[in-house]
C-alpha cells in the first residue's frame, strides 16, 4: 500500500487583540508540497506518481482560541470547496474580545455533528458532504485520478457513477463507484 502525502492548506489567522466581541478573518491557500494547488493541473509525489486533482472539500470545525484565561470555544463548522473561491475566505464572528496567542481547530466535523443527523448551514446535506446511507459527515474529499492508477484500473463506471478512488473487492483492487448527486 502507498501513502501519498498532500499537503492541503495553510490557516492564515490574524491573532493578536481583538478590542471588541467581533470577528477574526481566516483564509485558506491549498498546497501541494511547495507548489500553490490548482484543479486539474498536474502534481508529482515523491514517489514519482502524477495525480491531477479534480475536486477537493473538506470541514474545519471545532474552533478554539487561546488567551491568559485558556481555551474558548468559538465559530461554526465551515466546508472549503477549493471550487467555491469565497470559501477559503471566511470569518469566525462572535469572538469574545481578547489577547490571543493560539488556535486549535479539527479538520473534519466534531463527532457530536457527525452522529447527530443532518444540519443547517454548511452542514447541510445538499453540500454533498453527508453520509446519507450511514449517517455522518464525510471530512474530507479529493477527487481527481493517477496516472498510474490509470495504467492498472478501467477508470469508466456505470452510466450515472463516477470513479471515486479505489476499493478491495474479494482481495482484488477495483474502481469504486459512487452514484452521482442530483
Amino acid at each position: 500500500m502507498r501513502y501519498i502525502g498532500l499537503v492541503i492548506l495553510f490557516l492564515v489567522m490574524l491573532l493578536g487583540n481583538v478590542a471588541h466581541a467581533g470577528v477574526v478573518t481566516c483564509k485558506v491557500k491549498f498546497q501541494f508540497g511547495s507548489q500553490t494547488l490548482y484543479l486539474d493541473s498536474a502534481y508529482v509525489t515523491p514517489l514519482g506518481d502524477t495525480l491531477h486533482i479534480t475536486g477537493l472539500k473538506f470541514y474545519v470545525s471545532s474552533w478554539q482560541l487561546h488567551d491568559a484565561k485558556g481555551w474558548h470555544k468559538v465559530g461554526e463548522a465551515h466546508l472549503v470547496d477549493i471550487e467555491e473561491e469565497r470559501s477559503s475566505h471566511f470569518n469566525i464572528t462572535q469572538v469574545p474580545s481578547g489577547s490571543y496567542d493560539s488556535i486549535r481547530l479539527v479538520i473534519g466535523v466534531d463527532s457530536l455533528y457527525s452522529t447527530n443527523g443532518a444540519h443547517p448551514g454548511d452542514l447541510d446535506p445538499m453540500k454533498g458532504m453527508y453520509w446519507a446511507w450511514n449517517t455522518g459527515y464525510i471530512m474530507a474529499k479529493m477527487e481527481g485520478n493517477s496516472e498510474n492508477e490509470e495504467r492498472r484500473l478501467d477508470p469508466k463506471c456505470w452510466k450515472g457513477y463516477h470513479k471515486s478512488g479505489t476499493k478491495l473487492k474479494d482481495g482484488v483492487r477495483v474502481n469504486n463507484c459512487v452514484k452521482n448527486s442530483s
